[in-house]
């Protein structure tokens, strides 16, 4: 079954938008960058990214998104001039458990890896991320 995105305004009025958001995959949390318009969609169903303009067309990033893995939440770190986006993978089911290898991964607006020195240690299946200034 197609997952069909509809857009509102912060008033709660919906927006048309000319783009059909495809690609979308059993999608588990969204974020937007407020410099581009842009909005990331992290995919469970297919362990990927997806960016979007803001008419809903999907985009292509130089950067890939890779080592996703059961992703289950994004959230920028805020910086308007070069944004941070922060997903935690919950990692690997078996049997439906998780198999302790989750982590969170770094990347920038266009998909490329970042290595941050901390590398987030000591995690199991993340379930969520806070960025704190």
């Amino acid at each position: 079954m197609p997952v069909r995105a509809t857009v509102y305004d912060g008033d709660g009025n919906q927006i048309p938008v000319s783009g059909t958001f495809p690609g979308i995959n059993k999608p588990d949390d969204i974020s937007w960058d407020p410099v581009t318009g842009n909005i990331y969609v992290v995919n469970v169903g297919n362990n990927a990214m997806t960016v979007y303009d803001p008419d809903g067309n999907l985009l292509t990033t130089s950067g890939s998104f890779l080592v996703l893995n059961s992703p289950d939440q994004i959230v920028s770190d805020g910086n308007s001039l070069s944004p941070l986006y922060f997903v935690a993978n919950l990692g690997t089911v078996s049997f439906g458990s998780y198999l302790g290898d989750g982590q969170i991964t770094v990347y920038d607006r266009s998909g490329n890896p970042v290595v941050l020195g901390g590398g987030f240690p000591g995690l199991s299946a993340p379930a969520g991320v806070l960025v704190v200034h």
